[in-house]
């Protein structure tokens, strides 16, 4: 891995690499090289956050059609066989009839006949009728309301899914980045180990020469165990980000990592290179802090997500209110049954009738109810709005820290970078001296400190630079829309 420090750097690509990739080897398996966008598309592959909004959506989507269902008139089938118990019809007398008569007044010969008058009972009863409903007044006034509400659902679970996706995208390319850093401190760690090392022989060779004490000897053993402690640190460190990367992942596979981009590659962070991949759009060198924040203020999907919210609560609303007014449906009906009771007398046999009207109801006792509850939305809505504003004030502060991350990582970058060189010539002529016996261990120790410490500075402010622009574009809302 190089750190594009000056020619003059021990810190070399060809000592970083090496000593990366001897696990590798060691353990007979090919590395799988990983870049932050590789992190990134197989931790939005196997999210399970992503995995539960998509679900989210797909139930909003559902409640879309159950909306839209509401234009459908209700029409409702039934089918009903009975037997009815027998019973003793008390006689109504007779009614005297002229069967052979004309319409009108009798003749003096009409012939009249006494007939008992009595309904009988059809005891088995079969009946199929249909029923349809056709809420007219809700076509106008509650169905496009409630089909307006959960369209802006359906909106609001599209953003919020969308915006998980830029989240865990966002987090996934972070964590590669603090997996670098460790990787690169470990390399760091190996080369201070073979420095003190190295010290160490110096030094028993002076003492054999009689040119220093055993104590010199004794302070080049602690260093060197020290060295041997920050290494053992490091592995740790190195180990434990690949496990995160690997969970992250949800990689079921044993082959080793292997960093596949570097932290001086200006472009890496805002590479896409494949599909399904949310990219980090470059972001240029923010001098205009009020106007990174208008653009997250536009662009970021939260808060596109809680206006959808907010909308679909003021659809919900205005559909409860139309409970409070008179309900206009129109109705028809058909019923086939043996006996039609329709039909008097009854007779045992299937007859056909219908019917058609309008129905216009009205329960005042439900205006309190449905009073109480659009007040209730009313206040959600509210809630949610103060949320947006909320929202709104942690997004500028996000963008007012990436752009000062972003301006300290170019300024600690160019800090670390001199304070190497300086440390690296140091170390350099103090060993020189101490090899000639003109200096002292404690210098050498000394030197061998300040310069491990300004490696892992400038890894870390190299590394902080691609975190600060990943988040940078992600307070700012340069990433949404890529792919």
């Amino acid at each position: 891995m190089r750190l594009h420090l000056p020619s003059s750097s021990a810190f070399t690509l060809a000592s970083a690499f090496a000593f990366l990739l001897l696990p590798a080897l060691a353990r007979g398996q090919a590395a799988v090289r990983l870049t932050a966008d590789d992190v990134a598309r197989r931790a939005l592959a196997s999210s399970f956050e992503v995995e539960a909004q998509a679900h989210e959506l797909e139930a909003a989507r559902a409640g879309v059609d159950q909306a839209n269902a509401g234009y459908y008139p209700k029409l409702t089938a039934a089918a009903r066989v009975a037997r009815l118990s027998d019973v003793d019809n008390a006689a109504l007398g007779n009614l005297v009839l002229a069967p052979m008569a004309q319409p009108g007044p009798l003749d003096d010969g009409d012939q009249l006949v006494a007939a008992p008058l009595s309904f009988p009972t059809v005891l088995n009863q079969y009946a199929l009728s249909a029923q349809l409903q056709v809420p007219l007044s809700d076509y106008l006034l509650r169905v496009p309301h409630v089909t307006g509400s959960a369209s802006a659902n359906e909106k609001a679970s599209a953003l919020t899914l969308e915006s998980a996706r830029l989240r865990v995208a966002t987090e996934a390319r972070k964590l590669f980045y603090a997996w670098m850093q460790s990787r690169l401190q470990l390399n760091v760690a190996e080369q201070t180990l073979v420095q003190t090392n190295a010290h160490l022989a110096d030094t028993k060779k002076l003492l054999d020469a009689g040119v220093i004490s055993n104590a010199d000897v004794l302070s080049a053993e602690a260093q060197v165990a020290q060295s041997e402690l920050l290494l053992e640190r490091a592995k740790n460190a190195a180990a434990f980000n690949e496990r995160r990367i690997r969970t992250l992942m949800h990689d079921p596979g044993s082959a080793p990592y292997e960093l596949g981009e570097t932290v001086g590659d200006p472009g890496a962070a805002s590479a896409g290179t494949g599909a399904g991949v949310v990219a980090v759009s470059s972001t240029p060198h923010a001098t205009n802090g009020a106007q990174l924040e208008q653009q997250a203020l536009a662009r970021r999907l939260e808060l596109k997500a809680i206006d959808q919210s907010r909308k679909a609560l003021g659809e919900q609303a205005s559909a409860v209110r139309v409970q409070n007014l008179p309900r206009l449906d129109g109705t028809a009906e058909l019923t086939f049954a043996n006996p039609n009771p329709r039909f008097v007398p009854q007779r045992a046999q299937f007859d056909a009738t219908w019917s058609l009207g309008v129905q216009l109801s009205w329960t005042p006792t439900d205006i309190a109810g449905a009073s109480a509850q659009a007040r209730g939305v009313d206040a959600r809505a509210a809630a949610l709005r103060s949320q947006q504003q909320a929202q709104s004030d942690a997004i500028k502060l996000e963008v007012a820290r990436a752009v000062q991350a972003q301006d300290e990582a170019a300024k600690a970058i160019d800090t670390s970078q001199r304070r190497l060189r300086s440390a690296e010539e140091a170390h350099r002529v103090r060993t020189l001296m101490f090899q000639n016996g003109r200096g002292t261990g404690v210098e050498v120790t000394d030197a061998e400190v300040e310069l491990t410490r300004a490696k892992l500075e400038l890894i870390a402010a190299q590394v902080g630079r691609r975190v600060a622009e990943v988040e940078l574009a992600h307070a700012s809302g340069a990433n949404v829309g890529s792919k």
